[in-house]
């Protein structure tokens, strides 16, 4: 199963190298004994973070209880990082193939267990051929709502098994949102007769490093009303954000000609979270080359035309399709392949630089790096050649902006 954005990235050379939004309208809340009428219970798939920008691999909070009749309401903030929500049977029994693998192990998973996680369709298209026209995977791209059958693998379910059910049971074999653009909820009522159970939601980006945990209670059980939930999930956001605050700021202050773009945090307490963040203000000299070392998914882009953004798109015919304009450099060299590892190094060596000089720039027209996925070793110049105040973002991730002042 898929865990990162990352996993994608070995297609990414071969690029040439709307929606529901739901206010929070409902706000009973159950303050105790048997239910106060039935609640909205929303849900944050990936958060924003003030102050700089971020993804995080997590649902806010990432369990819930609910009585039946509630609806739960998982709304995205796309961050540049994918998601989705999928839930029924044919995820609980490939969430339990995965809990069967040896996590040490490096050995194909047995027969059974790979079955198992073959039927689920992934966002992701992680075939060696894949290229640019087949980097997503329509069938978990797009809605699909299935009681009993079986999903495609391949090519997006039909029309009529794309719109949600009224209500969910908790016994349909695929129920699943499709990516969720910034913003867009997806909406799934428990249905008055639901078991009480604990029912499991996962992403189907990141599988089960993304899961979420609703547990249906009778209606005597006293349950968080909306506000406590969505404060709980505020907690949690913030919480993790405090133990990344020391990783954004010193990528922040950076001011010299040598920069970072991008950071990730070594906290093993903290979900898969990127820090999506330059430095605000480089300062050089005309003539002087900047050189950022790339940690993540990211961009250095210039003078970005605004049909840059966002890197997904959905096309003329509804399908799922990355947008060229992210990823391809824009008067820049194309980023080769990463080079062999040093002969003889070991685990713990440091991986092999890549670099890539962008020449000299003068201000005028697009300049864009390309997008790759680098832990580190690719590594990008540019010069500029006329004073003035440069500002770059990344095409891929909404809220990554930085300065270069040039005098």
């Amino acid at each position: 199963m898929r865990t990162r954005l990352a996993v994608a990235m070995a297609v990414v050379s071969l690029l040439g190298g709307a929606c529901n939004s739901d206010d929070d309208a409902a706000t009973t809340e159950t303050t105790g004994g048997a239910r106060a009428g039935a609640q909205t219970i929303t849900i944050g798939v990936d958060a924003r973070t003030e102050g700089f920008a971020s993804s995080w691999i997590h649902f806010f909070p990432h369990e819930v209880k609910a009585h039946p009749g509630d609806t739960l309401a998982f709304t995205s903030a796309f961050t540049g990082e994918p998601h989705s929500v999928a839930t029924g049977t044919l995820i609980d029994e490939g969430l339990a193939a995965y809990r069967r693998l040896d996590p040490r192990s490096d050995d194909p998973p047995p027969p059974e267990v790979q079955v198992a996680l073959d039927r689920i369709p992934f966002v992701l298209n992680e075939s060696p051929d894949a290229g640019p026209d087949d980097f997503f995977v329509q069938a978990a791209s797009q809605p699909c709502y299935l009681v009993a059958d079986e999903p495609p693998t391949g090519q997006a379910c039909p029309k009529a098994d794309q719109e949600p059910p009224a209500d969910i049971t908790g016994t349909e074999r695929f129920l699943s949102s499709g990516f969720l653009a910034d913003g867009q909820t997806a909406s799934f009522r428990l249905a008055d007769d639901m078991a009480p159970g604990a029912y499991t939601f996962m992403c189907l980006v990141h599988g089960p490093e993304m899961t979420e945990v609703v547990s249906v209670v009778d209606e005597a059980t006293r349950i968080p009303g909306p506000d406590e939930v969505k404060a709980e999930g505020r907690m949690h956001l913030d919480a993790f954000v405090e133990k990344v605050k020391a990783d954004v700021e010193k990528v922040q202050a950076m001011t010299s000609a040598t920069a970072t773009a991008g950071s990730f945090t070594s906290d093993a307490t903290v979900p898969s979270a990127g820090i999506n963040v330059f430095p605000r203000d480089i300062a050089v000299r005309a003539g002087e080359k900047v050189t950022w070392t790339v940690d993540g998914f990211h961009t250095i882009a210039f003078n970005a035309p605004r049909d840059a953004r966002p890197w997904i798109r959905f096309d003329d015919s509804g399908a799922l399709v990355v947008n060229r304009k992210s990823f391809t450099p824009a008067s820049s060299p194309e980023i080769p392949a990463p080079p062999a590892p040093a002969e003889g190094g070991g685990e713990d060596s440091p991986p092999p630089q890549l670099a890539v000089d962008a020449g000299t720039w003068d201000g005028q027209g697009f300049r864009s790096s390309g997008a790759a996925f680098s832990d580190g070793r690719l590594v990008y110049s540019l010069a500029f050649s006329k004073p003035g105040t440069y500002r770059y973002l990344c095409l891929i991730h909404p809220d990554m902006e930085g300065t270069v002042k040039v005098t």
